[in-house]
């Protein structure tokens, strides 16, 4: 795989990208149907070198890390050292154990090797150090077990700019024509969806004791404590966010299933309204997303007369298997509103129309003065990302009654 000429075609991709961008801005006029259609065309071949890029850079990880043990082991075993022969391999600056040893002492005292000051990517103007990719993925995984939205979303990560996502607004018809007559001609029509980046920012204090504690997982701490807040941040914003400082939630875009006529019940008529709403098509990949309180509503709905009250929702009690509703899957997420007057309390569709945009890395920064007095170093931590429905009707609500 030859590393040089895929950063090459991807930066001649992104510049005839921008350039198409750039034309429409310089004629203040919207991208033609032809040009969003080859600007989509350039963003797919983009996302396609970043995905066998990354690719790449895992397969390294995997070969250090696996080598590592294999030639401590030879090094113990009489007749088996190394021949000498250099052997070169090229890894992420922030993949090695030594960046992770140098963070974590970063953290701890604030003190980096003279040597790794000089790794430019490691560090921005501020004074702010990228977390290790180890540690980055400890993050992900954490940020995955806290959020249920993430997991249901189409996930990308960009590295800088708006990315810009063409979406087709009107489908073009076909029609009927007699023998000698003129097409018929119809076009589909595009608008487009823009992924920004909203930054999330927390300070946490630790006390001097802890950092020199190396019995304390400071890494373990962080990691979990910064992965939580953000979590349970982002998590609110993808559910309704206004898209103004952050991030913009499903319910903002999501289209009208059906209205409850109750201010603070539903009914299972109500929700099979609301499946039915939903075309087919996205059906097949669709969830429930309700309120855990819902959840416990809906579940104590009977029918039937006093001596046989049956529970309407029977759901599967079988150990490992998954909450379902009309066949279909049911996630609690407790960032979507309960049941109350005038809320948008059930959500059913197809969530990989929506789209979360995540900027690469987590940053982090010691504050060696801001609370020194207590005795205390504070630890900034920053991750930035977006998100966007990019189909309105591909998930779809019941609002209860006013």
């Amino acid at each position: 795989m030859n590393l040089e000429h895929l950063i090459t075609k991807r930066e001649q991709v992104y510049a005839q990208a921008a350039e198409i961008l750039a034309r429409a801005e310089k004629d203040e006029r919207a991208l033609t149907s032809d040009e969003l259609a080859q600007h989509a065309e350039l963003l797919g071949t983009i996302q396609t070198i970043d995905a066998t890029l990354k690719a790449r850079d895992a397969q390294l990880a995997v070969e250090v890390a696996t080598a590592q043990p294999a030639q401590a082991a030879r090094a113990d075993v009489p007749g088996t050292q190394d021949t000498g022969t250099p052997v070169t391999r090229t890894v992420s600056p922030l993949a090695t154990e030594e960046y992770r040893h140098a963070f974590e002492s970063f953290l701890r005292s604030g003190v980096v090797p003279q040597e790794l000051r000089a790794h430019t990517v490691a560090t921005d103007s501020a004074g702010g150090y990228l977390v290790p990719d180890e540690w980055a993925s400890l993050i992900v995984r954490k940020l995955r077990d806290f959020n249920v939205i993430r997991p249901l979303a189409n996930v990308i990560t960009t590295e800088t700019g708006i990315l810009h996502i063409p979406v087709e607004a009107t489908t073009g018809t076909a029609a009927w024509t007699s023998e000698g007559a003129a097409y018929n001609e119809s076009e589909d029509t595009f608008s487009e969806v823009l992924l920004d980046a909203h930054k999330m920012t927390r300070i946490v204090k630790v006390s001097e004791e802890l950092l020199n504690d190396n019995r304390f997982n400071l890494l373990e701490y962080i990691a979990t404590t910064f992965a939580e807040s953000f979590a349970d941040l982002e998590e609110a914003a993808f559910v309704d966010g206004d898209g103004s400082g952050k991030p913009r939630g499903f319910l903002q875009d999501a289209a009208l299933g059906t209205t409850a006529s109750s201010t603070n019940a539903i009914t299972f008529d109500e929700l099979t309204t609301l499946y039915h709403s939903l075309k087919p098509a996205y059906r097949s990949r669709a969830v429930w997303v309700m309120h855990d309180d819902t959840v416990g509503a809906l579940a104590k709905i009977k029918t039937g007369v006093a001596s046989d009250l049956r529970y309407l929702w029977r759901e599967s009690l079988r150990e490992g298997e998954p909450r379902m509703l009309m066949g279909r899957p049911v996630v609690i997420c407790n960032q979507m509103p309960t049941i109350a007057a005038g809320e948008k309390v059930v959500a059913f569709g197809d969530f990989s129309y929506f789209w979360i945009g995540d900027r690469e890395g987590t940053q982090m920064a010691r504050l060696n003065e801001l609370y020194a007095a207590n005795g205390l170093i504070g630890i900034k931590g920053m991750r930035r990302t977006d998100s966007e429905l990019t189909q309105s009707e591909a998930i779809k609500y019941i609002a209860t009654a006013t």
